[in-house]
């Protein structure tokens, strides 16, 4: 910017090819922002689809409240327990949860 500044200074218009150069600078360096955030972004979706948590989870717990839910015949309740404390996906905790209700039931 100081080179183009100093044409202008002077009056004269600084040469195109330079205006070009800088141009493309300008470009690759709003595609590498937009390279890094688009990476960012898919590893924080990534871990929130994962249910990355930082507690480990009690199996003894899970499976009590489960079936407690189970035992009112709440299905969508015992499976919203299981993916909230497990992170599991819904047909994964729906799978898992008609295990444990066979097991208990």
């Amino acid at each position: 910017m100081a080179i183009v500044q100093s044409y202008r200074r002077r009056g004269n218009p600084p040469p195109i090819a330079m205006l070009v150069g800088m141009t493309y600078t300008v470009i690759a360096i709003i595609g590498v922002a937009g390279i890094i955030l688009f990476l960012v972004s898919t590893a924080m979706i990534w871990r929130s689809r994962r249910g990355i948590s930082s507690r480990p989870v009690d199996w003894a717990a899970l499976r009590t409240d489960v079936s407690a839910a189970l035992g009112h015949d709440d299905l969508p309740t015992a499976v919203n327990i299981y993916r909230e404390r497990t992170g599991a996906s819904l047909t994964d905790a729906t799978r898992e949860v008609q295990r444990i209700g066979r097991k208990s039931g």
